[in-house]
């Protein structure tokens, strides 16, 4: 079961209701002529016990005090004491359960209770027979328990004061409403919700020349998202207030749906008043909005200079680049042409827009004038812009008619931070002791920030080829660089790393000193034959020298005779061939034990022939005959200073001019070393 409850705050001068209503809890507030100016709630969750919700409520009211006594102190901290000593009397505050009909749950009128005062800008005073008036800003607050799953709404109405846009004196009227009730399904998921905070008092105060953007510096502490748009003020909880024909609430007025910043274009002198709903969103459901009414002041200012904002480090700009993994400071400095007023500078909107930065204030004791604003940058942040806003106000207080009245000089000035792409700073790990044959693995870091990226490209300096890994084995000692690069991704300009390392030879690894190693040389056998007709049925003996016995013969015989068939013989240790018959060319293979081959032929008939023969060609070709390929094939050129000498083909194609005469020799040797040569001489004509 739901309850509804009202809370009432009421009186002859000043009426603050509270009412709950199907989910909904209101307040309404009255007060007298030139009171109040503007004001807000707040609301902060504290706890939750028995399926209840302790909630601490803040009112903020600025009083305007012209001319009139507003008090330091108070006889005593409760709501209605104090409205008795600002004179706004008959007051009540009540509790009241709709859902039964209205009746009066509770005397709330005590528990709202004073808690501290501040003049608004300190220099001006609201006192009795003071030269200066000015604006008082008042916090009440208390701690009340609503039930679990309710949507709960404050409103506050009265001041009935005359602005330039209306005919007559209409109430004030100020609200804010919480939503608990979406999202959820059992108390413990329950929705921990605090109102939006501003960094700033919602009053305006503007010189009657050009266009002025004031921003209040709205925030939330649960990172909703936050939507401003300008409504009309009301006078209660279902009327709005009446303007003059022609005039409106948005009058020369516009508001940023998203940064919340006002701009007054007006430049009438006068009093003017409005209203900022700011709703917010946790997760595209709608949990909460304030409404709060502003009163715009604009004055005929010329005994007034409004302060001087700098640019980034003194200088004109207002933007600048830093690249991402890496860190940021700069200045940004306020001042003030007349020498008797302090500066006060004050970021808006710093810690929700610049969440890896931090701001320092700093100043004389009396004032804060100078900014420090210290950024850092991740991965993440490449290609956004970070933007922020420095309001700089002074303390002035200037006459309006017979009166003074308070005028704050304010400039506003937004800065903005692009992060670009940066240049990584990188280190290469290397073991302190690199071996050969060890399997060596090298490391990279960034010095900026982490992640490493993933691609990665390693070249170790030797002739291997390059790696997606830092893993390698040294195949010889010596000194290497080796490197790595990184593509321009992940906010990264591309980029190459270099080191250099020394790979040494080691015992672990087979290899304890260097020595000179004297090589064994193995030395082939060479082979003659002879004919030697003593031996029986045969005319060939092979009579070898070097190399390392035992001999492995091959004999091979071609017929030359017709019917007379190829012979071979293939043995250890025989060094002869007898076999009866006419054979006319001879093959021997030797094989010795260390596996060195030395082949031999009596090369009958082996014959080389060079075509065309005919003194207008250039391009000569060979033919070979009687011989064992493959072969190799020499051409020269002589009499004149071209060489073909070392070219193996067997054709050559003579482009380059020729002197003649010449002569074109061919050499070709084949498998068994046999060597012919061919010569043709080309003569002049």
């Amino acid at each position: 079961m739901k309850t509804n409850f009202i809370y009432k705050i009421g009186g002859g001068l000043l009426t603050l209701l509270f009412f709950v209503f199907f989910n909904k809890i209101t307040v309404f507030a009255q007060a007298p002529a030139n009171s109040i100016a503007g004001g807000e709630f707040e609301y902060s969750f504290v706890s939750a016990n028995q399926k209840n919700f302790d909630y601490k409520v803040t009112l903020h009211l600025y009083i305007k005090c012209l001319g009139g006594a507003t008090p330091l102190t108070f006889n005593s901290p409760a709501f209605n004491n104090v409205m008795h000593d600002l004179n706004i009397q008959n007051v009540y505050c009540q509790l009241i359960n709709v859902s039964t009909g209205g009746n009066i749950a509770m005397n709330l009128a005590n528990t709202l209770a004073f808690n501290s005062v501040q003049t608004l800008p300190q220099k001006c005073v609201c006192e009795n027979n003071s030269i200066y008036s000015g604006y008082r800003e008042l916090i009440f607050t208390t701690t009340i328990t609503i039930p679990f799953d309710t949507e709960f709404k404050f409103e506050m109405g009265g001041n009935n004061r005359a602005y330039s846009t209306t005919a007559t004196a209409q109430a004030f009227y100020i609200s804010a409403v919480l939503n608990n009730s979406n999202s959820f399904t059992n108390f413990n998921t329950y929705l921990k919700n605090n109102s939006v905070r501003f960094y700033k008092p919602l009053l305006v105060f503007k010189s009657a020349f050009g266009n002025s953007t004031f921003n209040f510096g709205g925030y939330d502490i649960d990172g909703d998202s936050l939507h401003y748009e300008l409504v009309s003020p009301q006078i209660s909880f279902t009327n709005n207030l009446t303007f003059n024909s022609g005039n409106s609430f948005n009058d020369n007025l516009t508001i940023h749906p998203l940064t919340g910043t006002l701009t007054v274009s007006s430049n009438t002198v006068g009093t003017y008043i409005t209203a900022i709903k700011v709703s917010e969103y946790k997760k595209g459901i709608l949990v909460g909005n304030i409404i709060k009414d502003i009163t715009i002041q604009i004055f005929q200012d010329s005994q007034n200079t409004n302060p001087n904002l700098s640019g980034i480090n003194n200088t004109a700009n207002y933007t600048i680049s830093i690249e991402v993994g890496t860190n940021l400071c700069f200045k940004i400095y306020a001042s003030d042409a007349e020498g008797n007023q302090f500066v006060t500078l004050k970021p808006i909107n710093f810690d929700r827009n610049i969440p890896n930065g931090y701001i320092t204030l700093n100043g004389d004791g009396t004032t804060k004038d100078t900014a420090t604003i210290c950024i850092t940058t991740t991965s993440a942040d490449v290609g956004k812009q970070f933007c922020f806003i420095l309001n700089a106000e002074d303390d002035a207080c200037l006459k309006e008619g017979n009166n003074w009245q308070t005028l704050n000089g304010i400039t506003e000035r937004e800065y903005c931070i692009n992060v670009i792409p940066g240049l990584p700073k990188l280190e290469i790990a290397v073991p302190p002791t690199i071996c050969v044959k060890e399997k060596v693995v090298f490391d990279a870091a960034l010095l900026n920030f982490n992640p490493m990226p993933t691609t990665l490209i390693w070249n170790f300096g030797d002739t291997t080829p390059v790696s997606a890994h830092g893993t390698h084995t040294y195949a010889h000692s010596g000194t290497y660089t080796i490197s790595i690069s990184i593509p321009a991704i992940n906010g990264w300009k591309d980029t190459t790393i270099y080191k250099t390392i020394v790979v040494t030879n080691c015992a672990a690894f087979g290899c304890t000193t260097l020595s000179n190693i004297t090589p064994t040389v193995v030395i082939c056998p060479s082979v003659s034959v002879v004919h030697n007709p003593a031996i029986p049925n045969g005319n060939y003996e092979a009579i070898i020298t070097g190399g390392s016995a035992p001999y492995t013969y091959n004999w091979y015989t071609p017929s030359v005779s017709p019917g007379l068939p190829s012979a071979t013989i293939t043995g250890n240790g025989t060094n002869t061939i007898a076999i009866a018959g006419s054979y006319s060319k001879v093959y021997l293979t030797i094989t010795d034990a260390n596996g060195c081959t030395t082949k031999w032929s009596n090369c009958v008939g082996f014959i080389a022939n060079i075509t065309p023969e005919n003194i207008n060609k250039t391009y000569w070709s060979s033919s070979v005959g009687q011989g064992v390929a493959p072969y190799v094939y020499n051409w020269a050129i002589t009499g004149n200073n071209t060489l073909l000498a070392g070219q193996n083909p067997s054709s050559t194609n003579i482009n380059a001019p020729i002197i003649k005469p010449y002569t074109l020799t061919l050499t070709v040797t084949d498998n068994y070393n046999c060597v012919t040569t061919k010569a043709v001489t080309v003569q002049a004509q």
